[in-house]
């Protein structure tokens, strides 16, 4: 970049963070390179705020091939990718580049999400196989890892969507898995690597109306709330209700599961009014559901009872714990967990 912009043009700092933003690809640098040494007047920061779309920017599309190139370079960025996109012979390879390309951008794409993109092929050595194949022609970076250039091109490729549809099914179904895992292990490392995927994909997925975003946006929360990320958490919840109020109207069973996850995240932040209310909300919907003796209305009760004591309303949660009580203990055995809970709740209540 510094033999298109000397240092009285642009600083050092001013060229790092152009070269950040293009994922330091010579290409992409080059093109902007001999685009900004040509129009003089146009700051960084003005021509990064055009590239949020860069293939589609004039900088990467051929422009002023008669002035030609210092290092004689194709001048067209998505035309080399599509060159590369053209010996990509398998099949499964290209499905593969395609749904990298709804990842986290420069960050490596651990097993579960790799598995995530094979949908009906079941061996792991033709996965293999796509990845070398991707990587042998720079379509993905060791580790592995999807350019963010790279996948504004992959993106294109997926015209209908359908392979986001097909990817976001499948990595919902690892990212559940993978919080079920780490319940039972209370090994929280386990959900990590999959966290900025989980979140890159629910945004494309929620962008495109799917309703899977619900599920990824979801196991995030509970992963997050689960960290104490309270405030991430949140924002995941909202995200999930959203979803499911839009695709299931606002009194279906799922909202309910939503609005009481939203609660109790509310709760986790100190705003225990808000939790108050999405407590009683998800209470009227599950006894519009179930009829008001069935164990997830007393779920419900249960986390109403216990807002209740934290605002101080002791009446109220006792009243609300002993309804939640008498309904498990005509559905459930006697030592069962949940019994246990309600049963600690209310003595601490009654203290």
């Amino acid at each position: 970049m510094r033999k298109y912009l000397p240092e009285q043009r642009a600083d050092s700092a001013a060229l790092q963070k152009l070269a950040e933003h293009l994922g330091h690809l010579p290409l992409a640098l080059e093109l902007a390179g001999r685009y900004l040494e040509r129009l003089s007047r146009l700051g960084i920061d003005d021509y990064l705020a055009g590239l949020e779309k860069a293939l589609d920017h004039p900088s990467m599309k051929n422009w002023k091939p008669e002035l030609g190139s210092l290092t004689n370079h194709d001048l067209s960025l998505a035309q080399t990718f599509a060159q590369s996109w053209e010996q990509l012979a398998a099949p499964l390879a290209r499905q593969v580049f395609i749904k990298a390309g709804y990842c986290a951008p420069n960050t490596p794409l651990p097993a579960p999400v790799l598995e995530a993109m094979l949908a009906d092929e079941p061996e792991m050595p033709a996965l293999d196989e796509a990845l070398a194949d991707l990587l042998a022609l720079g379509l993905l970076k060791e580790g592995p890892a999807m350019h963010p250039l790279l996948a504004q091109f992959a993106h294109r490729l997926d015209v209908d969507g359908a392979l986001l549809g097909e990817f976001s099914i499948e990595l919902s179904k690892r990212a559940i898995q993978t919080n079920h895992k780490t319940d039972q292990t209370g090994d929280y490392s386990l959900y990590a690597p999959l966290l900025p995927h989980v979140r890159a994909v629910a945004g494309s997925a929620e962008a495109a109306g799917l309703e899977k975003a619900g599920e990824l946006w979801n196991s995030l929360g509970y992963y997050t709330r689960a960290m104490a990320d309270y405030a991430g958490a949140k924002a995941a919840f909202e995200n999930t209700l959203k979803i499911l109020e839009a695709n299931l109207g606002p009194d279906h069973p799922y909202v309910a599961v939503g609005v009481n996850n939203l609660g109790n995240v509310l709760q986790d932040l100190g705003d225990l009014a808000g939790a108050k209310a999405a407590f009683e909300r998800a209470l009227k919907i599950s006894e519009t559901a179930y009829g008001p003796n069935h164990p997830t209305v007393a779920i419900r009760v249960n986390n109403l009872g216990n807002v209740l004591q934290a605002l101080g309303d002791l009446a109220g949660a006792k009243t609300a714990l002993e309804r939640a009580l008498a309904i498990l203990e005509k559905s459930l055995p006697p030592d069962h967990p949940n019994l246990r809970l309600v049963r600690k709740n209310l003595r601490i209540v009654q203290k």
